[in-house]
Parts: C-alpha cells; structure tokens; sequence
C-alpha cells in the first residue's frame, strides 16, 4: 500500500480550514495556541484541520468557531497567505516525511489504515500497535522505533525517507518542548557532528511548530552581532542604536502573540574569549528574566566548561543559578547510522555495512561517532554513483572507493 497516496486532503474544505491549515502549516500558530484562541482542545482542532475527524458535530463547531475567527481579522492574516488546498496537499507530503516515524504511522491510521496493517508493515500484532499509539506499551520502545523507522522507510522508499529519528534528534525536539513550558535556562551538550543542529532544524520544520529565535554563534561573536540578529528576526529597524537593543528586544517579545524560545547553538564557541562570553549569556539572562519564553544553549562538551569554570564565576554566576537542567546528549549508535544508510540507499548487506564500518573506524574516536562524517560519506558516494553513471544495488567496492576519495582530499 502505498502512503502518500493515503495522505490526501480534502480540496473541498471549507475556507475556514483552508485558512487555519494555512497558518499551522506555515509555523504562524501551533494547535495549541489555536484552541485557545477558539476554546477547544488542541488535538480536535488538529484533527479537523489535519482532515481525520470523525465526529462531525465536534468538526461542523469548530469549523464555525474558526470560520469566525477568520472573519473577525483578529489574526490580521492576508487573504494572500493562504495557500490552496492544492498547495497544502504537497507541503503535507513533505511534513509527513520530518515525522517521528510513530507519528507518521499515527497519520496514516488518521487517513485510514488499521492496526493490523500497520502492524504487517512493523512486525507487531494490532493489539500492540494500539497500545503503542495510546502510550501504555511497556515493551522495548527502542525496538519498537527501529521497527517503525524501518517500516516507514518501506514505504517512502530511499529517496523520501532520508529521515532519520535519533535519539539526539528525539530528546533535543522532547527538551525544547520542556525549556518552552518551563520557561527556565538550559544546556544541550554532546559531541560535535552528533546531530544537534539538525535536531533544531526539524524542530522549527514541524507542522505547527511554535516560532523561535535561533542564532548560531562564531568565533568572532560580539554581543552587538549577537542582539542584532535577535533584533532582526523580531523586525526591530537596524538603525536602533546597540544600547537600546535589549529593551527593544524585550518589548517586541512582549508585543508578540506567542512567548519566543531562545535557542543558541555552538555557544561553545565563546570558551576562549570568557569576557565576550559573558556579555552574551548575561544579556541572555536579562531577557529571559524579563520575557520568561525559555533559553536553550547547545554546544560541545565545552560549554560546560564555560558555564561552570570556577576561574569566572563572578562573570557567569548570575548566568549559572539559572540553570535548570544540563542534558548531556547520547552519540549515535550503530543502529542509527545503519538507519541512516538504509534510507539514503536502500537495503544495505552485510559486507556493505562492514565496508563501510572499516572505512568509519579509521578515523578519531570522536569521528567515529559522527553523523556529520556518515553525511559527508553519503554526499560523495552519490556523487561518485552520479559521475560514473553507476545504476543498481550499492555495494562493498563502491564504499571503499568512497571512503579512499575522502581521505585523499
């Protein structure tokens, strides 16, 4: 059976939904903060507006409620933003592929499958998928994963399921959740390539997905560049002087619909120069006590370093008490970067996987658990494959020819 041909949307929708879909889909406003606005539980609204609801008193109610709302202009969305049910349909397809894939097999039972075809496609009897689906499984969740993952990349084939749903990318996406509700200070650290910021990206990709702050810090950070690219995402003018930056920033995140989660990463670049470091993380700080939508700081291991040096307590202490939690990142396993090379090149034999372990495990320990190293690896098989217009299976002579053209360059 194949998925995306499940994953149709009705192109009759009232306008209402076409309007609300629109708005979720594009990142304006998440279910959540939908139904408050219209007074009813999230996981109905996301239901209508995802096109699964079954119960048509409940979808003809909320379609008014919507309808209203639309009407009303209290969201001051211009009848130019609103995508056609057409256009929904493909942005749909693509939202499905950046699931968790337990959440992509929720959608498809959404638009129709059973749990006992869901269950032929992951290897698990019905019963047990509908406890999967109602969280009360008590079984080996990371196997239960693995089978899912698997199943989905079945379905989407190679080309369309190139995701894949690490542990990284699940308790980065499950954290942020966390710092969003809590409002309070956090540090993610891990080693470099592991995964971190992809794991973010997919985090503002979700359909719905709160919007957030992001800035990725460089070696050459300044608290000027810093609040400048606040600034600029939150459209303050850039003729604000830099002094006046912080209360601008402040003000605009309080005029805002919906609380900002500050996100920054590699913030371990700031290690070597601990005055800029501090100016930056203290202006942090002061926004954050002020706003309360949340920080989020993901680095390497040497973040904690530079939050827990001894030698400039003074400077980061402020800083330090509100910590709330550091979570330390787990690398990725083997599992993961089978998964990773069975969905960019389909099934994959025993003397592949071993070819290409050799090939890994030649380089540093901390290259060997690298996501970014098998990504590199991925890029330059294709295009290998593409220049010498290889077809068929890949297989082990093709990935040491891989891994010999990487260590030349």
């Amino acid at each position: 059976m194949g998925a995306i041909e499940h994953l149709h949307l009705p192109t009759d929708e009232p306008d209402a939904i076409v309007w609300a879909r629109s708005l979720v889909y594009d990142d304006r406003i998440d279910n959540k903060e939908l139904g408050l606005l219209i007074h009813e539980r999230p996981s109905l609204v996301a239901d209508v507006i995802a096109g699964v609801g079954r119960d048509r008193t409940v979808r003809d109610r909320i379609v008014r409620k919507l309808a209203h709302l639309m009407e009303s202009g209290a969201l001051n969305i211009a009848d130019s933003d609103i995508h056609t049910a057409g256009e929904l349909v493909e942005r749909r397809a693509v939202n499905v592929e950046e699931t968790n894939p337990i959440e992509f097999f929720r959608q498809l039972h959404g638009q129709g499958w059973s749990f006992a075809q869901i269950g032929r496609e992951t290897g698990y009897d019905g019963t047990v998928i509908s406890r999967v689906f109602g969280e009360k499984y008590p079984g080996d969740m990371d196997a239960v994963r693995e089978a899912f993952q698997a199943a989905q990349a079945r379905i989407l084939g190679p080309s369309r399921g190139a995701l894949v749903w690490t542990r990284t990318a699940e308790l980065v996406q499950e954290m942020l959740n966390e710092v969003r509700a809590t409002q309070f200070l956090t540090v993610f650290v891990g080693r470099s390539g592991i995964g971190k910021t992809e794991a973010i990206a997919r985090y503002q990709r979700r359909p719905g997905a709160p919007p957030i702050l992001l800035h990725t810090i460089t070696s050459t950070e300044t608290v000027s560049t810093f609040l400048r690219s606040l600034a600029g995402q939150l459209e303050i003018p850039s003729s604000v002087n830099v002094s006046h930056l912080p209360g601008a920033i402040i003000e605009a995140m309080k005029q805002a619909r919906f609380p900002r989660l500050i996100v920054l990463d590699e913030v371990n670049m700031l290690r070597p120069r601990p005055t800029q470091a501090c100016k930056i993380l203290n202006a942090v700080r002061l926004i954050n006590d002020q706003v309360r939508g949340g920080v989020a700081l993901l680095g390497t291991v040497n973040l904690f370093d530079l939050v827990y040096d001894p030698r400039h307590q003074a400077e980061v202490d402020m800083i330090r008490t509100r910590v709330s939690l550091a979570v330390r990142l787990p690398e990725p396993n083997d599992r993961e970067m089978a998964a990773l090379l069975h969905a960019h090149i389909g099934a994959i034999t025993d003397q592949v996987w071993l070819a290409f372990r050799e090939g890994l495990d030649a380089y540093g320990a901390e290259e060997r658990s690298s996501m970014r190293r098998v990504a590199m690896f991925l890029h330059h098989l294709r295009r290998i494959r593409e220049i010498n217009s290889v077809k068929g299976s890949v297989n082990a002579q093709q990935v040491k020819a891989v891994w010999r053209r990487m260590r030349n360059f």
